[in-house]
């Protein structure tokens, strides 16, 4: 589950979904009181393996690094990334050296990042509207380019579509999303930071109309979320997949 190595980041179905930025979502009327929650770790437990990510932050709550370990690993730790913050942009390097950079504007919204292959950004009202994939190959046009369009509805991210694929989510309108939620984990474990913010709670991401995820919450007695258990599964198939994340705040 380590993802450092960004051939492993950009898997193309999910990075299309949850990239890094971070940018204001569309005002609501549900306005989210954890904002500010600072996740201090997140265990992450998937067939018998669990990683376990220790966050550590600056002054200003940018993170600053990421210690990984895994029981798989005879060692314990297993990854470490450092965040390196030039003005409004940063670069991120792992315990091997291997680093990509990412271009921000002063609104802090990733505007490209270089992986080696290039992603870049378009926004309309503050939200992501479109991203495009530059992927590099070693043998004449040497790039690849895919676009993955948005679709948001009420503060939320409705439907992605890439290609002939389209993929919806669907949401509990009573419950605000926060850190830890399904979409907002996947940008800080991958990158450090959210890609999307949404108003509400994701509760499914439907895939196809045979695949897709279900997601389930437990609530601390302060309303942060304790745990999120994904169930991801394929009804042609017949199998289901389950990921649990715990986890504990700073605040």
């Amino acid at each position: 589950m380590h993802k450092m190595k960004r051939s492993v980041f950009c898997s193309c179905g999910l990075i299309l979904l949850i990239l890094l930025t971070l940018f204001a979502c569309k005002k609501s009327s549900n306005s989210n009181p954890f904002a500010d929650a600072i996740i201090a770790t997140a265990s992450v437990s998937s067939g018998g393996v669990t990683e376990q990510y220790t966050f550590f932050y600056d002054m200003y709550h940018n993170l600053d690094s990421v210690s990984i370990s895994s029981n798989a690993s005879s060692g314990g730790q297993i990854g470490y990334l450092k965040y390196t913050y030039i003005g409004s942009s940063w670069s991120v390097t792992d315990e091997n050296g291997n680093s990509f950079m990412v271009y921000a504007n002063t609104n802090d919204q990733v505007l490209k990042v270089l992986i080696p292959d290039t992603l870049y950004y378009n926004y309309s009202n503050n939200l992501l509207a479109s991203l495009t994939q530059y992927l590099t190959i070693t043998t004449p046009p040497y790039y690849v380019d895919n676009v993955t369009n948005y679709t948001w509805k009420d503060g939320d991210l409705a439907s992605t579509q890439s290609g002939a694929q389209t993929s919806t989510y669907t949401y509990n309108t009573g419950k605000n999303g926060q850190p830890g939620d399904a979409i907002r984990i996947k940008g800080l474990l991958y990158d450090g930071v959210s890609p999307i913010k949404t108003t509400h709670l994701p509760t499914a991401l439907a895939i196809s109309a045979t695949q897709g995820i279900n997601y389930a919450y437990t609530f601390d007695s302060r309303g942060r979320i304790s745990t999120l258990v994904e169930d991801t599964y394929d009804h042609t198939l017949n199998t289901h997949d389950t990921t649990t994340y715990a986890y504990t705040y700073d605040n």
